[in-house]
């Protein structure tokens, strides 16, 4: 290979042909004209040699040994990162048929020899500037493809922006009406429960005295013994019942609210702690859940909303170790991201994992895996965003191991 640097321009020319002294020459005519050439005296050392620096052009010669210039065409149209350079084939073969060979292997243009410089000049500069106004097109459309979908995206966010607003509208209305009878229903349902089990007291003291057989046989009849026993599920079923729907209305209007909630420097620990006791005291799933967190990271954020999605990160994962043949295990492990600037905080399971055809959509919101009455699928949507608002992400991957993986990250202060 001889290469020369150009006067002037920055267009580089390969010019391949065995013959070293014509390749010389061409080299050097079209150094005097200002290009930067590349000489090869072989097909195969031309292919090594454009891989490693493309030109903007190549003269191919068509007579050579062991690779002719029909082959070495052939290949440059095969590699990706050579197919788009113009290809001008210089021969001394004048037959129409070894000029359409040429250009069914993808050369644009065909010089016979003996060549005339001028000749050869006026195409290297017309196919050069083919070639400049096609990168210049490519590269435009390639913003106009890139400024349409950002275009697209926008205009989802506003759909979606236009679509939560007018959600948030119907759910303040709807959760006002809801949220009174709730109420209702849930204190009403303590008194009841207190009051139960007084009954219960009591009606225990009176079976110990000596009854009339007439009694007993009402006792009997009414089945009391039964509806004593079950009078404190059933109303745990209607406050827990209740407790559902009141949660469910508080997830609505989180996941519609547009609000941002202040933020401030929080320890990640003591988030992880008062997460894990609203867990634990709900489940008393202690002896399940351990902790591998730096305690030393502080975080930029809102303690109530960040607290909320750990526990429903905490809860999804237990709910995910329900029915296996071991013991849940839950494992909260935190670090500094490689860009210093990032914290992150994993919580890890046990359980079967996420099927493939959901891990991409487990974040829409009303997507759900859970049985009917056991979920609406807002919980993981509702973290998402929160997270998002943070100037953080949250991530979800299956472990080798089984089980799956969900990565919070957030902005770190100094």
């Amino acid at each position: 290979m001889r290469e020369t640097k150009p006067l002037d321009k920055v267009a580089t020319i390969a010019v391949i042909d065995d013959s070293v002294p014509l390749c010389e020459m061409l080299c050097d005519l079209l150094n005097e004209e200002g290009y930067l050439t590349q000489g090869y005296f072989s097909g195969q050392t031309a292919l090594e040699g454009m891989a490693d620096t493309p030109p903007d052009l190549i003269l191919l010669d068509i007579d050579m040994p062991y690779m002719d210039g029909f082959e070495v065409c052939e290949r440059i149209q095969s590699s990706s990162l050579l197919k788009q350079i113009p290809v001008l084939f210089i021969s001394s073969y004048s037959d129409l048929d070894d000029k359409l060979k040429a250009f069914s292997c993808g050369a644009r243009d065909y010089v016979t020899k003996p060549i005339q410089l001028a000749e050869v000049k006026a195409r290297i500069e017309t196919h050069l500037s083919l070639r400049a106004y096609q990168q210049a097109l490519e590269a435009k459309n390639e913003t106009l493809a890139k400024t349409l979908a950002e275009l697209k995206a926008t205009q989802q966010q506003l759909v979606q922006t236009e679509k939560l607003a007018a959600l948030g509208q119907v759910v303040a209305g709807v959760a006002h009406e809801i949220n009174n009878p709730v109420s209702f229903i849930i204190g009403n349902g303590h008194v009841l429960k207190r009051n139960a089990e007084r009954i219960e007291s009591y009606l225990t003291d009176v079976h110990q005295q000596s009854l009339p057989s007439s009694i007993l046989a009402r006792r009997e009849s009414l089945r009391i013994d039964n509806v004593v026993s079950d009078i404190s599920p059933l109303v745990g079923d209607v406050l827990e019942a209740a407790s559902r729907v009141s949660a469910i209305v508080d997830d609505l209007g989180l996941f519609c609210s547009q609000q941002h909630a202040d933020k401030s420097t929080l320890k990640l620990s003591e988030l992880v702690a008062d997460a894990i006791k609203w867990v634990t005291a709900n489940r008393g799933f202690e002896y399940a859940i351990s902790l591998e967190l730096d305690d030393s990271i502080q975080v930029i954020g809102n303690k109530r909303q960040l607290v909320q999605v750990i526990i429903n990160l905490l809860n999804n994962g237990l709910d995910a170790c329900k029915g296996q043949q071991f013991s849940p295990q839950i494992v909260l492990t935190s670090g500094i991201g490689s860009t210093q600037n990032q914290a992150w905080l994993s919580i890890s399971d046990n359980g079967p994992g996420i099927s493939d055809g959901h891990v991409q959509k487990i974040f829409d919101p009303f997507f759900t895996t859970k049985k009917v009455g056991e979920g609406m699928g807002l919980g993981l949507a509702i973290c998402h965003r929160l997270i998002a608002e943070h100037g953080g992400d949250l991530t979800v991957q299956n472990l080798p191991e089984g089980g799956a993986k969900f990565t919070i990250s957030l902005p770190i202060t100094d």
